[in-house]
């Protein structure tokens, strides 16, 4: 893994991805599992290479296609651990008296999906693409400048680190 003091610039990358979030991660390793010799750098304004996400309360629904995903890229195992399945979805209004019910044995499904909480999904996808040697983060930095030249696009970092 490059130094955080490493310019971007002196670097070249067939991808770069701004935004070392959830979406930002999972994009990185769904595209060097496709992929696998493509060199790819996240830029993220936090620290998420040190720093563990612990538990705020906060999760996610994520349905079987996205399950899917989890097992292409490996974090599937990791997340499922502490995973609840979504068995049945039932959605209300307010002021309405109408249910709609979402039954997984009426689609003849085992399940809709799990409830992971964010801090889990977020610390397995960090510590994939820390062991991944394609995927380079440059963390607590941001892009200052975008510049679209005819053969390739470059990236300028803030100098902040």
């Amino acid at each position: 893994m490059l130094g955080l003091k490493e310019n971007i610039m002196n670097n070249n990358f067939d991808i770069t991805i701004i935004g070392g979030s959830y979406a930002g991660m999972t994009m990185a390793l769904a595209l060097t599992t496709a992929v696998p010799n493509l060199k790819i750098a996240i830029v993220e304004k936090e620290d998420i290479i040190k720093n563990d996400k612990k538990p705020h309360g906060r999760g996610y629904a994520i349905s079987n296609s996205s399950l899917k995903l989890f097992e292409e890229i490996k974090i599937a195992d990791e997340v499922l651990k502490k995973a609840g399945t979504i068995k049945d979805i039932r959605i209300t209004d307010y002021k309405s008296s109408v249910i709609l019910d979402f039954l997984s044995k009426e689609v003849e499904e085992k399940n809709f999906g799990a409830l992971i909480e964010s801090y889990i999904l977020h610390n397995a996808l960090r510590d994939k693409i820390k062991s991944n040697a394609n995927i380079i983060l440059f963390c607590k930095r941001n892009y200052e400048k975008i510049n679209f030249l005819e053969q390739q696009v470059e990236v300028e970092l803030d100098n902040k680190i």
